[in-house]
């Protein structure tokens, strides 16, 4: 057997396995880096966590720095404030393929009067050719948007949730990596009392959290680097947990979408042929 069929061989043993190697675990709150941003402080407490000395600026909160191989993430958050007026901004900061200046990508959450909160997305350094929001409720999706305009006239693409019983905010913040093609990333928002709300696309429907992914045509996001929470709504909040799931790096994933499949012996074929490093 020639060493092409050899590396063939593998990759198709590799693809029916290494795809399904991701695992979902908790995270210890102090397994991963933590901190500061602003005049915020940070503490460890029963709960979890602590971010304090909160003020007006809208630049204090906490930068956390996953796992290099995280591929979802969430970070269960909770305080007492979201009066009108307050602001809480979630930023994820991206390395980007071939050494390119790294990008971000942010979900704000504006909170406005009579309880409403209006969600909006910038996605523009990650320049995505659209997006695609997945509504759930009770576990179950409920509608699912695609080719929604990553830059609409006149602003970001908002989400707008009627809450019915939050108090305070108690929110589920996550970021996402999708495998496989079309690679996505993105955010999902959620929590208690989240039953009403208008979709990115303007239907009103009940659901308690919505994904929200970018969905680009080549892969260019390569892993997160720094994942931060700010916010000016709250005089202090806590993070009370973190769940990690791993398995985004594969050295058999020659472009990077989270699978070894054929797509990867092509890149490779084509390398052999060359006498080149895939």
């Amino acid at each position: 057997m020639t060493n092409r069929m050899h590396c063939a061989a593998a990759l198709a043993l590799m693809a029916g396995t290494i795809a399904m190697s991701a695992s979902a675990q908790s995270v210890p709150l102090t397994d991963r880096p933590h901190y500061p941003l602003g005049a915020a402080t940070q503490s460890l407490s029963p709960v979890g966590i602590e971010v304090a000395n909160i003020g007006s600026s809208g630049n204090d909160g906490i930068v956390i720095l996953p796992h290099p191989d995280t591929r979802e993430m969430h970070v269960s958050l909770e305080g007492s404030g979201g009066g009108a007026g307050g602001q809480l901004k979630v930023k994820g900061n991206w390395n980007i393929k071939e050494n390119t200046k790294g990008r971000s990508e942010t979900m704000t959450a504006n909170y406005l009067p009579g309880g409403l909160i209006e969600v909006s997305f910038d996605f523009h350094e990650t320049n995505p050719s659209s997006l695609t929001a997945e509504y759930y409720f009770q576990g179950a999706l409920v509608r699912t948007e695609e080719g929604l305009d990553p830059n609409p006239p006149g602003g970001p693409p908002t989400l707008r949730v009627f809450p019915g019983l939050i108090s305070g905010i108690a929110l589920d913040l996550s970021w996402r990596y999708y495998p496989g093609p079309p690679p996505r990333h993105g955010y999902n928002i959620g929590g208690p009392g989240w039953e009403t709300g208008m979709t990115v696309g303007g239907t009103v429907i009940n659901f308690d959290h919505v994904v929200l992914t970018a969905v680009t045509a080549t892969p260019l996001v390569d892993s997160i680097s720094s994942y931060e929470i700010t916010t000016n709504a709250m005089p202090s909040f806590t993070i009370t947990g973190e769940t990690m799931t791993l398995g985004l790096a594969c050295s058999g994933d020659l472009n990077s979408d989270g699978f070894v499949d054929d797509a990867d012996f092509v890149e490779f074929a084509y390398a052999y042929d060359q006498l080149l490093c895939p």
